[in-house]
């Protein structure tokens, strides 16, 4: 019988492993691995004993959909057991198990119940006192049970569950017990997936660097509008037109700095009010002359089109990725999802590089360089109070900031040819 039992128990955990080590043979599946302790009463001397608690019980788990809400679970169980027989000594065995059966999901709790296939070791009796001789056994022979199982599992995070299982014998000459324990959901394919999205984000990147190469840069330019009629409606004049003429001198700056310092591609300027028609692709009349007046001769024919403004740095979250975790996609069902983890964000302002679409673009594609001009112009007193290192470790002007965005992208634009 024990011979038997433990070939099952082999046979079954080679498939186990070979179902934790496939990837796309089952793909609705929920592998992981099962840690936890027991309380059981072991039927020794004619009778089941006083429940006593023990640990570890240990194995490794696989879960099948079979339906929307209905799984076949299994489990390979390793634990030992103990029972009190009286104050001073306890009856333990170890116990391997195979959990089978259906479960039933309702929100974030599991329903499980099946059959217990037990292999038990045979009891021995063990000494709770400080007695020099404190193992005595065996006293018994080893065993295979055949039990009820039932239990309940409850959702934790998209890793973690908590699980409890009663184990009911069906026979009188049967223990029972009641297992409790963490189970710890993993995936082979986390590593390989990480890799696989990195080199997809790379291969984007350098695809991304030949369309713009190939392209046009369009440079979004802003207005103020809404701070200047806010200003006027207010009644204050002065104001308004200090912000529309510190507006316009920008923007000159911007064009300028482009013009002279940037020949990666093409350049065409347009307001922000125009973003809309960018978006959707429509280039007829939006563009400005070096006047940044509206000049419906300048016509672009490019089609690979990319945008870029001067503007904060958004945190860069699409290359970090850190790891995979199961997210619970309600009711229960789980899906292996990326997890990111992004540069600080420090809000730093720059010209910034995006897609038609105005989304940032990301690492290793060089899609800024940081300036703090209009600060400096705006006050040019923190170079000699509190920030003086600003001058030297930002871009001081839009010439240099240009400049260095134009010397990444060819740099960039070289290394991945």
């Amino acid at each position: 019988m024990k011979r038997g039992f433990l070939i099952v128990l082999f046979i079954f955990s080679l498939i186990e492993v070979s179902l934790a080590q496939e990837i796309n043979s089952i793909p609705k599946q929920i592998r992981g691995i099962v840690i936890g302790g027991n309380f059981s009463k072991i039927y020794y001397d004619g009778k089941r004993q006083t429940a006593a608690f023990a640990f570890p019980a240990t194995g490794i788990n696989a879960t099948f959909q079979l339906k929307n809400k209905l799984f076949l679970g299994s489990t390979l169980l390793f634990s030992n057991a103990k029972s009190q027989v009286t104050p001073s000594i306890i009856v333990r065995q170890n116990v391997a198990q195979i959990l089978l059966g259906p479960t039933l999901q309702i929100d974030d709790v599991k329903l499980n119940a099946g059959f217990s296939f037990e292999y038990r070791t045979a009891p021995s009796l063990q000494s709770v006192t400080e007695s020099p001789i404190n193992l005595m056994g065996p006293v018994g022979e080893e065993s295979f049970q055949v039990n009820f199982m039932t239990g309940v599992e409850f959702y934790l995070s998209p890793i973690f569950t908590f699980c409890l299982n009663g184990i009911i014998p069906s026979q009188q000459v049967n223990s029972s017990s009641i297992q409790f324990g963490l189970k710890y959901r993993f995936h082979a394919a986390r590593a390989e997936k990480i890799q696989n999205h990195r080199q997809h984000v790379k291969a984007m990147a350098k695809k991304d660097i030949v369309l713009l190469k190939e392209g046009a840069l369009l440079v979004r330019l802003k207005t103020s509008d809404n701070t200047i009629v806010a200003l006027r409606n207010a009644g204050r004049e002065k104001q308004a037109l200090k912000e529309e003429k510190w507006q316009l001198t920008q923007n000159q700056k911007i064009v300028k700095a482009f013009k002279t310092c940037f020949d990666f591609a093409p350049v065409y300027f347009f307001y922000s009010d125009k973003s809309n028609q960018v978006r959707k692709g429509d280039f007829e009349g939006i563009f400005l002359n070096e006047k940044l007046e509206l000049d419906s001769t300048i016509v672009m024919s490019k089609q690979n089109v990319f945008t870029a403004e001067y503007t904060a740095i958004k945190q860069d979250t699409f290359i970090q990725v850190s790891h995979y975790e199961l997210e619970q996609i309600g009711d229960f069902q789980s899906l292996w999802v990326p997890r990111y983890y992004g540069q600080p964000n420090f809000g730093f302002s720059a010209f910034v590089v995006k897609n038609q679409n105005f989304e940032q673009m990301v690492e290793p594609f060089p899609y800024y360089a940081r300036t703090n001009a209009p600060g400096i112009q705006k006050h040019p007193e923190q170079l000699l109070f509190g920030l003086p290192l600003i001058y030297f470790i930002f871009n001081s002007s839009y010439d240099s900031a240009v400049e260095a965005l134009n010397r990444k992208l060819n740099a960039y634009y070289i290394k991945s040819q």
